[in-house]
C-alpha cells in the first residue's frame, strides 16, 4: 500500500502534493493548512509504502539531473531501490535487488543510472554477499550486478560506494579472510560492465574484525576509506587508509586508538579541496565514549589536528560534510542513555575549533540521535535524525541552520500515523535509518521509517521539502466562492498529507485554526475562525483517524471541516459571516492560508487557485486542480 502525504513543519509553512482523489463537498483549505508539512519551491510531498510489519530503513537518498528522487534501503526480507517523480512523489519504479538484507550506499551517474551497494544473501551457501548493482534510469532494470564472498565462500558485505566522473565505481565493506576474521574489502568496478578492475583487502594485526564503513575520492582519483581494524594490544582501532585509484595499492594507513583500547571507529570520511582527509567517529576512552574529528595530511596521512568532544558516556559522530571553505559540519549524539541529545555542529577546517554547535533535545526523556548532515549550495547546514517528543513518541526530525551563524532557519517533523504510539525508527527499532540530501534546485530530500499504527504497519517514507522556507505550498483540488451581496458560500478541498499528532501542538482540538482568503491583485483579505471547541476526533481501534469541525449553523462559525490525516481535507462554509466580497468583475487568482498551533509550533499552510479557472465573474469564482505555489502568496 502506498500513500503520498505531507509532513508537519515547525516555524513556517509547507507544501505537499498527493495523488488527487475525488472527495465530496468543499474541502481543501483546512487540508493544506491544518496538516503536517513539507516544503519545496514548486511543491512538496511525502510518499510512504508499507514494509509489511517488518522494520525497513532508508539507507541513502539522492536525486538525478531531472530532479527525480531515488532511495535505497531494505529490511529483513528484501534489499530494494525506488525512484520517485520529483514533482509529485509518485513511485516511478521499485526494484527488489534481492530477497534479503539491505542497501548500504547509493549514487546516480551522469546518465541517470542508479548505483547501489549493500548486502544480499547467497542461497546456495547460506552466507551473505558483498553486492554492487547498476540499475537503468527508466525502469530500474538491472544493467549489471557484482557479487563477491569471503574466503571459503564465507560472508561479505558492502557498506558504501562512490563514483568517478566517468562512471567507474569504488565500493567498500568487509569480507571473511582466510584467518577466520574479517578484512576491510575495497573493489573498483568498470562503469559499463561491472567487471572487476582491482580489489584490495586490509587486515589488522589481531586477525579480528576489520571493516571499511565509508569511502571518498580525492581530485587525483585516489581512494580514501574509513572504518575500524582489530589490532593486537589495542582492540578495535579507528582506521583511515589511502589507496591508489589506478590499481588499489595501499599508499598509507593510519590507526587511532582511544585510551580504553577498545571499540574505536570511523563512521564518516571526506576529502577537502586541498586533498586533505577529514574523518570522524568515536573513540573509546577510559570512562566514556567520545566523538572525535581528525584531519590528516592527504599525501602522508600525518595528523594535522584532532578534536574530541566528551559530553557524556554515549557520544558519537555519525556523519560529516565539508563546504567550499573546507569547514566541517558534523552530526551525531552526545550525552548518556537514556537521554542523549541530537548534536549538530560546524567546526573550522583549519584548526578544528568550534564555529557553532546545537544540542537538540526533544520534549520526552529519551534518546535523541543525529543521523546525516549535508551542506547546501549556499553553505547552510541540513541535518536529520530522531527526537523523542511527548506528543508523538519518536519523530524523524530535519533542521536547517544558517551556515555562518548556526541560527536555526526551520525544523520539520515526520510522525507515524495513528497517534502518540507512533514510533519512528530505523532497522530493528534501534539502528538510525534516516537520510538527507539536497537536489540541484536546493530542495531537501528526506528518508526514514515511520510506524503506522492505523494499519498497523511500518512505512518506508521518502519526502521532499522546500529547502529555503519550510513553507507548506499545497496543491488544491477545488475551490468555490459565491457572493450574492447578502449571502456567501465557500467550498474547498485538497488532497494530501495532514499529519496531525493527537494532543500535539498542531491538534486543532487544542489550538483551533484560522482560515484566510486573499486576493493578491486587490489586496483584500478575510478570515474565518475554526475555534478549538468545535473540533472533535473520529477514532477507530488503533487511535485517531480523523478530525472534524462543526461550527454553529449561524454566526460566528458557519463552517464544517473534515481532516483525514494523510488523505484529504474538506471545508464548507456558508453565511454572511464570510467577510470576503466578490464585487470585482474578475478575481484572477485567489490564495488561501491556514494557521494552527502556538508558540514555536505555529504552522502556516498555503494554496493558490488561478490555474484552471472554471468561472470568474462578478459574485462567483470557481477553480480546480491548482498546483502548489512557488511561494506562499500571503503578505
Amino acid at each position: 500500500m502506498t500513500d503520498v502525504i505531507t509532513l508537519r513543519v515547525e516555524h513556517r509553512s509547507c507544501s505537499i502534493r498527493r495523488r488527487l482523489e475525488r472527495i465530496s463537498r468543499g474541502s481543501a483549505l483546512v487540508g493544506c493548512l491544518v496538516v503536517a508539512c513539507f516544503f519545496e519551491p514548486a511543491q512538496g510531498w511525502q510518499t510512504d509504502f508499507s514494509s509489511r510489519n517488518t522494520p525497513s530503513h532508508v539507507a541513502e537518498i539522492a536525486s538525478d539531473a531531472a530532479g527525480d528522487v531515488i532511495a535505497a534501503g531494505g529490511d529483513r526480507n528484501k534489499f530494494f531501490v525506488a525512484k520517485y517523480d520529483g514533482g509529485s512523489g509518485e513511485i516511478l519504479w521499485k526494484r527488489n535487488v534481492d530477497s534479503c538484507c539491505r542497501a548500504g550506499g547509493l549514487a546516480v551517474d551522469g546518465a541517470g543510472n542508479v548505483l547501489t551497494a549493500g548486502v544480499t544473501h547467497s542461497g546456495s551457501t547460506g552466507n551473505y554477499l558483498f553486492t554492487v548493482v547498476k540499475l537503468a534510469p527508466t525502469d530500474g532494470a538491472v544493467l549489471w550486478r557484482y557479487d563477491t564472498m569471503g574466503a571459503s565462500s564465507q560472508s561479505a558485505q558492502a557498506n558504501d560506494l562512490v563514483l568517478y566522473a566517468g562512471g567507474d565505481v569504488v565500493a567498500v565493506g568487509f569480507r571473511k579472510s582466510s584467518n577466520a576474521g574479517d578484512d576491510a574489502h575495497v573493489v573498483k568496478l568498470a562503469a559499463m560492465t561491472g567487471a572487476l578492475v582491482w580489489s584490495t583487502d586490509l587486515g589488522g594485526t589481531a586477525g579480528g574484525s576489520d571493516t571499511a564503513r565509508g569511502v571518498a575520492l580525492d581530485t587525483s582519483g585516489n581512494v580514501l576509506l574509513g572504518g575500524y581494524m582489530a589490532q593486537t594490544g589495542s582492540g578495535a582501532d579507528a582506521l583511515v587508509a589511502k589507496l591508489d585509484g589506478t590499481d588499489g595499492t595501499e599508499l598509507w594507513r593510519t590507526t587511532i586508538d582511544g585510551s580504553a583500547n577498545d571499540d574505536d571507529d570511523i563512521r564518516a570520511i571526506a576529502v577537502d579541496s586541498a586533498n586533505d582527509v577529514i574523518a570522524a567517529g568515536v573513540l573509546k576512552n577510559l570512562g566514556s565514549r567520545d566523538l572525535f574529528v581528525v584531519k590528516l595530511e592527504g599525501d602522508t596521512g600525518a595528523e594535522l589536528w584532532r578534536r574530541e568532544i566528551d559530553a557524556g558516556v554515549e557520544d558519537l559522530i555519525r556523519d560529516i560534510d565539508v563546504d567550499s571553505a573546507n569547514d566541517i559540519a558534523l552530526v551525531g549524539d552526545v550525552g548518556t542513555t537514556p537521554n542523549t541529545d541530537f548534536v549538530v555542529a560546524k567546526i573550522a577546517g583549519a584548526t578544528g575549533a568550534d564555529l557553532w554547535r546545537h544540542d537538540l533535545n526533544g520534549t520526552s526523556w529519551s534518546d535523541d540521535r543525529g543521523a546525516e548532515v549535508a551542506f547546501t549550495a549556499t553553505g547552510d547546514v541540513l541535518a536529520v535524525g530522531e527526537m523523542g517528543n511527548i506528543d508523538t513518541a519518536v519523530d524523524l526530525v530535519a533542521v536547517r541552520f544558517a551556515g555562518a551563524t548556526g541560527a536555526e532557519t526551520w525544523r520539520a517533523r515526520l510522525s507515524g500515523r495513528g497517534g502518540a504510539d507512533s514510533y519512528d525508527v530505523g532497522l530493528n527499532g534501534s539502528t538510525l535509518a534516516h537520510a538527507i540530501a539536497a537536489d540541484a534546485d536546493g530542495n531537501v530530500l528526506l528518508g526514514g521509517t515511520l510506524i503506522n499504527s492505523l494499519r498497523p504497519d511500518y512505512d518506508f517514507a521518502v519526502a521532499k521539502v522546500d529547502g529555503l522556507s519550510g513553507a507548506d505550498l499545497l496543491a488544491g483540488k477545488k475551490l468555490l466562492l459565491a457572493d450574492t451581496g447578502t449571502y456567501r458560500k465557500l467550498k474547498m478541498q485538497a488532497t494530501g498529507g495532514v499529519g496531525i499528532a493527537p494532543a500535539g501542538p498542531s491538534d486543532p482540538r487544542t489550538t483551533g485554526a484560522v482560515l484566510e482568503i486573499y486576493n493578491p491583485s486587490s489586496g483584500e483579505t478575510a478570515s474565518v475562525s475554526l475555534p478549538a471547541d468545535g473540533w472533535s476526533a473520529v477514532e477507530n481501534q488503533y487511535g485517531v483517524k480523523a478530525f472534524k469541525f462543526i461550527g454553529d449553523s449561524t454566526a460566528p462559525n458557519p463552517c464544517k471541516a473534515l481532516i483525514k490525516p494523510n488523505r484529504y481535507v474538506k471545508v464548507a462554509c456558508k453565511g454572511p459571516e464570510i467577510a470576503f466580497s466578490l464585487d470585482e468583475t474578475s478575481q484572477g487568482t485567489l490564495a488561501l492560508q491556514m494557521t494552527t498551533g502556538s508558540g514555536s509550533e505555529v504552522r502556516r499552510y498555503c494554496l493558490s487557485f488561478g490555474g484552471t479557472v472554471v468561472a470568474d465573474t462578478l459574485g462567483l469564482f470557481a477553480a480546480k486542480d491548482a498546483p502548489g505555489p512557488v511561494a506562499c502568496p500571503f503578505p
